[in-house]
């Protein structure tokens, strides 16, 4: 069993239909083709939820950083390291086709 963990992306985020098995084992085994186009484009994806009982959601963009137990206890960047990296994901969203407006995440994944 794993830790608490607290995650920071700047990205897109897409909601995964919990009642659609098929779009869950898609996106858990990395066979969506949305995973193969972020990759094309050099974006990172991430999948996971809340905790047990939420809704499993798909961040596209990139990752800021990871804090916790299992992961770093601390991480920084700079405003213009921030900036670049915001400008590069619309870049890269856009190249991709993906639709949204790519925003700062700070998600909580709590062990359950």
């Amino acid at each position: 069993m794993g830790a608490d963990s607290f995650h920071a992306f700047y990205a897109i985020k897409i909601p995964i239909d919990p009642n659609d098995e098929e779009a869950l084992t898609a996106f858990e085994e990395e066979t969506n083709p949305l995973f193969k186009t972020a990759q094309r484009v050099g974006l990172h994806t991430y999948v996971d939820r809340m905790t047990d009982g939420e809704d499993y959601f798909c961040y596209v963009g990139y990752p800021i950083g990871s804090l916790g137990l299992e992961y770093e206890t601390h991480v920084e960047m700079s405003v213009d390291e921030l900036v670049e990296l915001a400008s590069e994901v619309r870049q890269k969203l856009e190249q991709g086709g993906f639709e949204g407006v790519p925003t700062i995440h700070f998600q909580l994944i709590a062990q359950y």
